[in-house]
């Protein structure tokens, strides 16, 4: 059985996000957008509110041009252990950093396995939280699921105007 998910409306400098938490930590997160999500009222436990009211003051802070070191728990348990590995790994790439899939395939223990990288920060359901902006393609950027002006600028926001290459 699916442990239950508890929403929360979060208003930033940058737009409204929808954030999804368990009583284990944050399992998704949308991109800020001008539309105010829908999040249904309900009683949330408090383990889950006090997850969303730490992410809620670390994405006001983000979105604000701060340096933000995100330190909001992540339920990771719904993926596969790769999956899993690669997005805990992105997580501690520090604010204003970048790596490669490459590289990030070597911090998970999969050398070889940097198109797998790619596809995970793809489906990455955690945004900027797991930052997979801050990961690069060897010759340049690489993709972003939510189009490239987004990775642009993320990467500016956090004054990356370059990406470094191995």
């Amino acid at each position: 059985m699916t442990e239950a998910r508890y929403r929360a409306v979060i208003n930033t400098s940058a737009g409204w996000v929808l954030a999804k938490a368990t009583a284990r930590g944050i399992v998704s997160l949308s991109l800020p957008s001008a539309r105010r999500p829908v999040a249904a009222a309900s009683p949330v436990p408090r383990a889950a509110r006090r997850h969303l009211a730490a992410l809620r003051r670390q994405l006001q802070s983000y979105f604000d041009g701060r340096p933000v070191r995100f330190t909001v728990p992540l339920d990771l348990s719904a993926f596969p252990a790769f999956t899993a590995a690669v997005l805990r790994r992105a997580s501690r790439i520090p604010y204003g950093q970048v790596r490669t899939y490459a590289q990030l395939a070597r911090l998970a223990g999969k050398p070889r396995a940097a198109r797998a990288v790619g596809q995970a920060m793809k489906r990455n359901p955690i945004p900027i939280v797991g930052p997979c902006h801050r990961v690069v393609a060897a010759n340049g950027l690489g993709g972003y699921s939510a189009g490239l002006h987004w990775k642009r600028l993320l990467l500016h926001l956090e004054r990356i105007v370059q990406c470094p290459h191995p």
